[in-house]
């Protein structure tokens, strides 16, 4: 049950970090880009 309940807190976490790893990837290019 905990298990469960666990598991549907830390896989949208997984989805949201997959979408924002790629965009601070390209935040930090970008910083890098301007100095």
């Amino acid at each position: 049950m905990l298990s469960c309940k666990l598991n549907s807190f830390v896989y949208p976490l997984k989805e949201l970090n997959n979408l924002y790893n790629p965009m601070l990837i390209t935040f930090i290019q970008f910083k890098r880009f301007i100095s």
